[in-house]
């Protein structure tokens, strides 16, 4: 059966919002899951904010929960402690696992007692989906730089799907957050994102910064404006 599409023949560019059925007059190599081809023509499969770049033509959806994918970095909140198991809380409509095998536990003591010890309820933790199927739990690992748990710091939770917008190309806005602000700034692919600043204002800064990145991230010269606003606010 033929999906229901739109008549409009538009020549589309990046940053533009698209609703579903509307017809993409892009050629491309490369299309993500919120697009569909039929008949040989590329069409929205829902709304969102059309990015068009390297031969790949894709949609970034204006709101949604975060959907794992295998070998994305996320931030998470222990939810509940389970026999060698940790019940993560990742901002998705999947509650993540995190087996004991999977941590860097040094395994001086039994697997119970570390189990117990070395997360507790309500800790942040930076993990990485490592097994992730629909319809399952995904599994999550702290092995490798950067993964494990996380200490102080502000966290701030924004719609997952703008977090490309926060990272920018190539890292470029949150690398000028950072540069501006002089703090650190761990992102998740999942929204959730961990400030850590050496005051209390800078914090607040960057949390700003990362509201007004979701509230404007449709809008064309969202890097320069940003700028602005951190230049201002660090006088």
């Amino acid at each position: 059966m033929s999906r229901k599409t739109l008549k409009e023949n538009i020549e589309l560019e990046s940053r533009v919002i698209v609703i579903p059925g509307q017809k993409i007059n892009q050629k491309a190599r490369r299309i993500d899951e919120n697009l569909f081809i039929e008949n040989g023509e590329i069409y929205a499969e829902r709304i969102g904010l059309l990015n068009v770049e390297n031969n790949k033509v894709e949609i970034v959806p204006l709101k949604g929960k975060y959907l794992p994918k295998e070998g994305d970095v996320v931030l998470g909140v222990i939810k509940d402690i389970m026999p060698m198991t940790w019940v993560v809380d990742i901002n998705s409509p999947y509650t993540a696992l995190l087996p004991f095998s999977k941590t860097t536990s040094t395994r001086n003591e039994s697997e119970k007692i570390i189990t117990e010890k070395m997360f507790k309820v309500g800790d942040l933790i930076a993990a990485k989906v490592e097994i992730f199927k629909y319809g399952i739990n995904p599994i999550l690992t702290t092995l490798g730089a950067g993964l494990g748990k996380k200490r102080g710091g502000r966290l701030v939770v924004i719609n997952p799907t703008k977090i490309p917008r926060v990272i920018g190309r190539k890292g470029s806005m949150i690398s000028l957050i950072m540069k501006k602000t002089n703090c650190e700034v761990t992102v998740g692919k999942n929204g959730f994102i961990l400030v850590n600043c050496n005051d209390a204002n800078k914090e607040l800064i960057v949390y700003e910064a990362l509201k007004k990145i979701e509230r404007e991230s449709h809008i064309k010269g969202l890097t320069d404006r940003i700028n602005t606003f951190l230049e201002e606010k660090m006088k």
